[in-house]
């Protein structure tokens, strides 16, 4: 009976601190912008595990969020909101440098949106 009491805390010992890790995602969320003119934007992307948000505003031909470390199955959504009467904006994210959506918009001012959940 002691063997097993012994072979027991041993056991919880060896695999007591083992800790299941939880998948992550690098997110990268980026725009590109390629009219003749250069309209202000507004880009608003999920930035957080907890599915906080970021709000930026560009006017160049180019902006990318950096990688962003997220859950494997979270539920991601980038928007850009345009006013400009001229434009021509594409909408890409990237999903462990992988493409994962793109989408093109162009005018009359409008706003678009790429979601989904990161597999």
């Amino acid at each position: 009976m002691r063997n097993i009491y012994l072979i027991s805390i041993f056991i919880l010992l060896l695999f007591g601190n083992c800790k299941r890790e939880v998948p992550t995602r690098k997110i990268t969320f980026s725009v590109l912008e390629s009219s003749a003119d250069t309209p202000s934007y507004f880009i608003t992307y999920t930035s957080d595990q907890a599915g906080g948000t970021t709000q930026v505003s560009s006017n160049g031909d180019t902006w990318t969020s950096g990688p962003i470390v997220l859950g494997q199955e979270q539920f991601i959504r980038m928007t850009v909101d345009c006013n400009a009467p001229l434009f021509e904006i594409r909408l890409s994210v990237y999903v462990d440098g992988h493409l994962w959506d793109q989408k093109n918009f162009y005018n009359p001012g409008s706003t678009i949106t790429i979601s989904g959940v990161t597999h």
